[in-house]
């Protein structure tokens, strides 16, 4: 749902996420995914993002969510820790 992608993720998953991607590398996103992700989850910033962007931060804290960054991977590496993940061998 574009009008309202943090309501359309958590209905299609049934709550908030442990982990949340964020892969757009746009303004706002990161904070939707901060809002995506659920008490002590974590928010992989994937995306590029080169513009100045706004969080509050009082979000992710008020969640103790984790905010892990990462650039630069090939496929091949993205492809194993998604495979992990599906295995549930990460947390």
């Amino acid at each position: 749902d574009r009008e309202e992608p943090v309501e359309a993720g958590v209905r299609a998953l049934g709550g908030l996420a442990d982990i949340v991607f964020e892969c757009v590398g746009l303004p706002g996103v990161i904070a939707q995914a901060v809002d995506q992700v659920r008490v002590k989850g974590t928010v992989l910033i994937l995306g590029l993002c080169t513009q100045p962007d706004t969080l509050i931060p009082f979000v992710a804290l008020s969640k103790e969510a984790r905010l892990q960054t990462a650039a630069f991977f090939t496929l091949q590496e993205y492809r194993a820790a998604l495979d992990a993940l599906n295995a549930g061998a990460a947390e």
